[in-house]
């Protein structure tokens, strides 16, 4: 019997992170999913592993490192979904606009760039597994001259404006994590790997619940279109980069 193909899924303690793994859990094929998470995951998932980690830390880096190599001597699929939003903590004085900005940009694209680099050795010894990255399409500069949502439209005249509902750090942060991906593509492409950047739609997440709630966003129940993806049912054979918002338009992916 071939071996099964061996996930390493970021940010698993709640939202997307959560529901691409019961996704994958649905699949058909043999998959051992590796939880990241900076807690423990509830006991009951047992078809699934948790991995302590906290990708800001490069001892557990490290340490997650070492414990896949011994035990599976491989990755095939690298899931980042780590994130953090932090626009409730400013808003609330629990923390200064430059510290969110610095934690912000730190977990969002420095430390899931190295998470990554750390990786990428075991990964390349399958050359047709995904690498996957997870934007948001409020990061598009394209969107933010559109306004479509409540989060782009000018506000009255004035100051001070209310910057708590703006999202900023957020849609900056993978702004730049699409410059990063963009750069994987192009150090993967001769390897064959492919590199995702997606984008599930305006979901209500863990970061801020009820404000995106309240702004139309949708339940994070939307794991399937990253399976999709994993499994090759969404390759697109003329690029390898892929910014897309499959849950948009998909009336099947909505709750």
């Amino acid at each position: 019997m071939a071996a099964p193909t061996v996930f390493l899924v970021t940010g698993a303690n709640t939202g997307l992170g959560f529901e691409i793994a019961r996704a994958l859990c649905r699949s058909n094929s043999r998959y051992e999913i590796l939880l990241v998470a900076r807690k423990d995951f509830p006991a009951s998932l047992i078809s699934i592993s948790a991995v302590q980690l906290d990708i800001t830390d490069d001892a557990f880096v490290a340490e997650a490192y070492r414990y896949i190599s011994d035990k599976y001597n491989r990755l095939d699929v690298l899931i980042n979904d780590a994130g953090i939003q932090l626009v409730h903590e400013v808003g609330s004085g629990q923390m200064s606009l430059q510290e969110a900005w610095s934690t912000t940009y730190n977990i969002n694209i420095i430390r899931t760039h190295i998470l990554t680099e750390t990786f990428v050795r075991q990964h390349l010894k399958f050359t047709n597994s995904p690498f996957l990255f997870r934007t948001s399409g409020t990061s598009s500069l394209t969107e933010i001259t559109e306004p479509k949502l409540s989060i782009d439209i000018s506000p009255p005249v004035g100051w001070p404006k209310d910057h708590t509902t703006s999202l900023l750090g957020y849609r900056a942060s993978k702004a730049a994590l699409n410059i990063v991906v963009r750069d994987w593509c192009r150090l993967l492409k001769e390897d064959k790997v492919k590199v995702f950047d997606i984008s599930p739609g305006f979901l209500a997440t863990g970061l801020v619940v009820g404000m995106m709630e309240k702004s139309g966003a949708a339940h994070p129940s939307v794991g399937e279109l990253v399976k999709d993806v994993v499994e090759g049912k969404t390759d697109d054979d003329e690029t390898q980069y892929n910014i897309s918002s499959f849950a948009k338009n998909n009336s099947a992916l909505k709750r």
